[in-house]
């Protein structure tokens, strides 16, 4: 079914249309899509902003094992040459797994408003988390702190823990946060069932986790300490290390940890701060 070009033609509908609905919001936006590029057909996470596709980013590592025969369908991002472009939904974004996406705050934005320091998200795809050195293992290294996995993963006994062990390994030793979100019952067949399984970690500390096999929709929402991850970071000096062998390419910060690698391209986009104080969705624990 991913090889009819009017799934291709409809999927690129559906992207104009979210595009349009997203131009006074927000947040940034992931996306799950098969996306036609030149030789065939990626397994992609495709980043909406304002309504700006801000790039497309295509799945590393195709399962073909169990259940799974991606291979058949989809070609592997990770062959990609990086520098790539693609046309879709009317405009021309970035494509490759080089991508990380940088919010960054205008330097004035008002009295009492306080100063935000940039931001970069990466994002992976479903296998890519379940491999030895991960598409996010090269992000972290490279700088991004949130990193997020969209998810086809079906359920089975087990799988929940499954997840939250991966989530936890991702996060830990790259010292991200995490944000995990399987496919919902909406996508259950007579071979497959999905549970809509969603998770959010911090380096190696679960947040929050939604409802599995849920009918109605969730939002699940936690706050990520973008500065504790930091400083983490700085202090850990093996991090910066590691991040030497597994991008193999690094420009060393002078502050402990991996500066930018410089494989990876940054999609900037923007990050107002308003000042408004929200109330905290996680424990703090006043002793750390």
């Amino acid at each position: 079914m991913h090889l009819d070009l009017r799934l291709g033609q409809a999927v690129d509908e559906a992207l104009a249309w979210l595009c349009v609905a997203s131009v006074d919001l927000s947040p940034v936006a992931f996306v799950g899509a098969p996306v036609w590029r030149h030789p065939g057909v990626y397994n992609c996470a495709v980043a909406i902003h304002r309504g700006r596709i801000l790039g497309v980013v295509p799945k590393s590592y195709l399962p073909n094992y169990g259940e799974f025969y991606e291979q058949r369908q989809f070609r592997a991002g990770r062959f990609v040459l990086p520098g790539g472009m693609v046309d879709i939904a009317g405009q021309s974004a970035p494509f490759g797994t080089d991508l990380l996406f940088e919010g960054v705050t205008p330097a004035s934005t008002g009295p009492g408003v306080p100063s935000v320091s940039p931001v970069l998200i990466g994002v992976e795809v479903c296998e890519d988390a379940w491999v030895a050195i991960s598409p996010a293992s090269r992000q972290a290294s490279a700088g991004a702190l949130v990193i997020g996995n969209m998810s086809g993963s079906p359920f089975s006994l087990g799988k929940g823990e499954a997840r939250r062990h991966v989530c936890w390994k991702q996060s830990a030793p790259n010292k991200c946060g995490y944000v995990y979100t399987a496919a919902g019952p909406g996508e259950s067949s007579s071979d497959l069932a999905f549970d809509a399984h969603a998770l959010i970690y911090e380096n190696g500390k679960a947040l929050a986790e939604s409802v599995r096999f849920a009918r109605t929709p969730q939002l699940l929402v936690s706050d990520i300490d973008l500065d504790a991850l930091r400083r983490d970071r700085a202090r850990t000096g093996t991090f910066g290390d590691s991040a030497i062998d597994v991008s193999g390419q690094v420009e060393p910060s002078g502050q402990g940890h991996a500066g930018r690698v410089g494989s990876f391209r940054h999609v900037h986009f923007a990050m107002p701060v308003d000042g408004v104080a929200l109330p905290l969705k996680r424990a703090v624990d006043p002793y750390p």
